[in-house]
């Protein structure tokens, strides 16, 4: 299973993920997004015209995986991330040489009408 393409979350909110073809494939309980595919995976979250995104968060399997960077800077684990935005990309970054995927596990986010 890939998720390539948007999928909705609700009515107001959808998330893709993008880059080579490792990235977006689901495993038992988590998502993969290589940092080492070309192009490099990312996730785009999405808010319907009319609506912003205020926050996300992501929970992640920890351990010496990729990171997650938003605008420049790392994401951890569980750590809440200000928007404010109709839209946001999140890239993933190689970990040293072991590190190449992110595994996402779940992601909650807060948005709010525009």
């Amino acid at each position: 299973n890939n998720l390539k393409n948007a999928y909705a979350i609700d009515e107001n909110i959808s998330i893709s993920v993008a880059g080579g073809s490792n990235s977006g494939k689901f495993y038992t309980d988590h998502l993969r997004i290589y940092a080492t595919d070309s192009p490099a995976g990312s996730i785009t979250l999405t808010a319907a015209e009319g609506y912003k995104i205020e926050s996300v968060s992501f929970k992640l399997v920890t351990g010496t995986y990729a990171f997650l960077q938003y605008n420049g800077a790392t994401v951890t684990n569980g750590q809440v991330v200000e928007i404010d935005a109709a839209s946001a990309v999140f890239k993933t970054v190689k970990n040293g040489s072991d590190g190449k995927q992110v595994r996402l596990l779940s992601v909650t986010i807060t948005y709010v009408a525009a």
